[in-house]
């Protein structure tokens, strides 16, 4: 039977053994976040000088031909990320159920009908004897 240090040698080998194996994809995410942080800085120097040189009387086809590719439109600013701008986005939180969307959709209250006479009622039984006094037997003889 192994004794607690023995089993506490084992699981220190096996942690070991599984952060030396991920050792090299720490080292290319810090590198690949370094180079998007880079190309992130040239990107407002770039427009800038794309549109310098669409100004100076350069087409987009002939810059395209050197290898400028048309810049990205503006980012968006850091700031209002994660505020509500008041627009949609068609997102749903997670824990929101989906809509049905096999049913068509209901009006929020319900609605009278028209009888064919002209005459209304309403549009479910419980609002009819909500509104109706009980008959007895001594009202309808």
């Amino acid at each position: 039977m192994a004794t607690q240090d023995e089993i506490m040698q084992r699981i220190d080998q096996i942690h070991a053994a599984r952060q030396e194996a991920i050792r090299p994809l720490a080292a290319v995410i810090a590198e690949r976040q370094r180079l998007l942080t880079a190309l992130a800085d040239l990107t407002e120097p770039y427009r800038q000088s794309y549109t310098t040189a669409l100004t100076a009387g350069w087409t987009e086809g002939e810059l395209l031909l050197i290898g400028a590719e048309k810049p990205t439109k503006h980012p968006r600013n850091k700031n209002t990320r994660g505020r509500n701008t008041g627009r949609t986005t068609g997102r749903r939180h997670p824990h929101t159920p989906p809509a049905d969307t096999n049913t068509p959709s209901q009006p929020a209250t319900p609605a009278a009908s028209t009888e064919p006479t002209g005459t209304t009622r309403p549009a479910s039984p419980a609002a009819s004897t909500q509104n109706s006094t009980p008959q007895t037997t001594a009202d309808t003889a």
